[in-house]
């Protein structure tokens, strides 16, 4: 072959050959076009790296046929646009999108889509850095700081030591919540979408043994603890801090851990849990038409769910207790133990049933309020039989049930009824006797209380002549003699109730301004005289009679804050308990005759003497000092209740019957003077 014929022969060859190179590399995908009118093989995933990860994890696509560069090609995430940080024809970088969720990741090249290949897509697991405060009661707000809590809880939760709390705040890095009844310490812990946060440790302080509480056998004014330390019992009570209650059909739940907060900020260390008998309270003074819940028993409206009761909503079924009452209970009684606050368990009250029963009351025992048959014929029926019925038969359930709920808490008081009506005295000692012996078959047995009974016509006779442990009296200024009735025990540990003993009228001048000195004159009065001192408290009630309870703006008959012209009162109720656990309590009786004033608690043996005095009014009076010899000398302190200031002045030496004593210059109104051998208290 000469080299001219190979020269044609070859030239062919090469222009098919560059042709065909020149038409592969029309398509800037790296594949034939076939003419223009083809389609462009298909995009392939062969693997992902990693297969899974949280938003924001940079994950390899590993393939064939995704094209030299990106231009309007996808990558998606189960359907949501993925951010891309490199692209070639067999590999693509991309970012996890925000949004995305577990399924198929899928490249689609000029509208091809290739297979899908899935792609879990990880929550981020939640992680705790710091818990502000690391250790609080119950009811304490703790911050609790970190990463990955998400912007919002929707079904996120926070747990104590296993209980959950409720959220008052929630963002991807802080969490406020308060910690929740029944919580020990133990780890907190963060879950959201099911994956929990690592423990960090939160201690919920054990108190001192609170109880429970024994009358003493050497100081019968007195409860003591399980250490034989003697317990003065003050404190607030409003009439909303266990059932809810507003003037709307479905009140708002009452704010318990402001109250226990509210409570320890004044110095209290014990409270009424209020229970109204009746669902709807007609014609009361803070006045309207007002409504309490919840109640012992369920509301099933029978077995067709459709029988009303007068309050419109459905029938109560006596033989169903209903366990979120008693719930509650438990937790409130458990909030305020872990708080060192005593629980004054109120179980009916005959008030209401004497002056605020109306057609539309939805009392359960009255007939077509419950499903079975039940009627107490109207008014106060259920409090005044003389002897057991089918009512009692489903009070006596309802008692043991709290009794059960509550027997192992060491802070409870048991309170029959508030002012039941004077001729329920019989139903008054058939339930004082049910306790006792209830509780006598239970780890716990608490004190039982008779309060007094309707106070129009009441007197304090039946009181002492009862069975009962403890008795809040209609006098408002308590017997120093708590030994005269019949009854066993025959002393009675006295708890003065200003709710039926010096009324909220007196409270008050004609402006609604608090008469703060003669309200001190009935705390300390009754301090000095054995007694003990709880307060009606309106707190947040709106209530316009006299002044007694106004803000600008109250929803549904609630203020929004407690009314603080109270504090001066609330305080002193804290003062006493303060001097109570200063002095030697289970030694200090009354003794009046020891001054001038009428008003002293003392002990007065030979070495270590101690007194409390009272001046309700102003200026010098004496106390007899004789006790101790004139050798020996006691330290001199005045303690200003208007103020809550407290002056040292000096020392004075005993023996005298008469020695005389100066309120200091700060000192205009009322006084309190405490008095202590040198050495110290006996």
């Amino acid at each position: 072959m000469t080299d001219s014929s190979t020269f044609r022969q070859f030239v062919p060859s090469v222009l098919v050959f560059a042709l065909s190179v020149t038409m592969a590399g029309c398509n800037g995908m790296g594949s034939s076009n076939q003419g223009g009118g083809g389609t462009p093989p298909a995009p392939s995933i062969a693997s992902l790296n990693p297969v899974s990860g949280v938003i924001g994890t940079s994950v390899t696509i590993t393939g064939t046929n995704f094209g030299a560069t990106q231009g309007t090609s996808t990558a998606t995430f189960n359907g949501i646009a993925a951010t891309v940080t490199s692209w070639s024809a067999t590999s693509v970088v991309v970012l996890v999108p925000a949004g995305a969720t577990t399924g198929n990741v899928v490249v689609t090249v000029g509208g091809v889509a290739s297979n899908g290949m899935s792609y879990t897509v990880t929550t981020p697991a939640p992680s705790i850095t710091s818990l502000n405060p690391a250790s609080g009661l119950i009811g304490t707000s703790v911050t609790i700081t970190g990463a990955n809590f998400g912007a919002t809880q929707g079904t996120s939760t926070v747990t104590f030591n296993g209980i959950a709390a409720t959220a008052t705040s929630w963002s991807a890095t802080s969490i406020a919540a308060s910690v929740p009844a029944r919580a020990t310490s133990g780890n907190v812990v963060v879950t959201v979408g099911s994956v929990a946060s690592n423990g960090v440790n939160f201690t919920v302080p054990s108190s001192s043994p609170m109880g429970p509480l024994k009358q003493s056998t050497t100081n019968p004014y007195y409860f003591v603890d399980p250490s034989g330390k003697a317990i003065l019992l003050t404190g607030s009570q409003t009439w909303d801090d266990f059932q809810d209650t507003d003037t709307s059909a479905s009140p708002a739940p009452f704010d318990f851990n402001a109250y226990v907060n509210f409570l320890k900020l004044h110095g209290h260390n014990a409270t009424i849990l209020w229970r109204k008998d009746l669902p709807t309270y007609c014609g009361w003074g803070a006045g309207g038409t007002w409504h309490m819940a919840p109640f012992p028993w369920n509301r099933t409206g029978g077995s067709s769910g459709t029988q009303v009761a007068t309050d419109g909503l459905p029938a109560f079924d006596l033989t169903q207790l209903d366990q979120t009452y008693f719930d509650r209970l438990r937790a409130r009684v458990i909030q305020l133990q872990q708080n060192g606050i005593y629980a004054i368990v109120e179980l009916f009250d005959g008030l209401g049933l004497t002056n605020n029963r109306c057609a539309s009351d939805g009392y359960p025992f009255t007939t077509g309020n419950n499903v079975n048959g039940v009627d107490d014929g109207g008014g106060t029926n259920s409090m005044t039989m003389t002897s057991a019925n089918t009512i009692t038969g489903y009070q006596d359930a309802f008692v043991q049930k709290a009794i059960d709920t509550v027997n192992d808490q060491p802070n409870v008081l048991w309170e029959i009824s508030e002012e039941a009506p004077d001729n329920s005295t019989w139903w008054q000692g058939h339930m004082i006797d049910l306790i006792h012996s209830y509780e006598a078959t239970k780890p716990f047995q608490h004190p039982a209380g008779f309060p007094t009974l309707d106070v129009s016509g009441a007197s304090d006779t039946s009181l002492y002549n009862s069975d009962a442990d403890w008795i809040a009296p209609k006098a408002n200024l308590s017997a120093t003699n708590n030994c005269s009735g019949t009854g066993t025990p025959k002393c009675k540990v006295t708890i003065n109730d200003s709710d039926h003993s010096y009324f909220y009228v007196n409270f008050l001048d004609s402006s609604g301004n608090v008469l703060n000195q003669s309200v001190r004159n009935y705390i300390w009065g009754n301090f000095t005289s054995g007694s003990m001192v709880l307060f009606m408290d309106p707190y947040e009630i709106f209530w316009t009679a006299n002044n007694r309870n106004v803000c600008s703006s109250p929803t549904k008959g609630v203020c929004p804050a407690p009314d603080a012209k109270y504090n001066n009162v609330r305080d002193n109720l804290g003062y006493t308990l303060t001097y109570a656990n200063k002095m030697d309590l289970a030694k200090m009786t009354p003794q009046g005759g020891l001054t001038l004033t009428g008003f002293c608690l003392a002990q007065t043996p030979t070495t270590g003497a101690e007194y409390l005095v009272y001046q309700p009014n102003s200026g010098s009076f004496w106390v007899n000092l004789s006790a101790m010899s004139s050798a020996r000398s006691l330290n001199v302190e005045w303690f200003n209740p208007a103020t809550g200031v407290t002056t040292s002045g000096g020392t004075v030496p005993g023996g005298n019957t008469q020695q005389q004593f100066t309120p200091p210059t700060s000192i205009s109104g009322d006084a309190v003077l405490y008095l202590v051998d040198a050495a110290g208290h006996n």
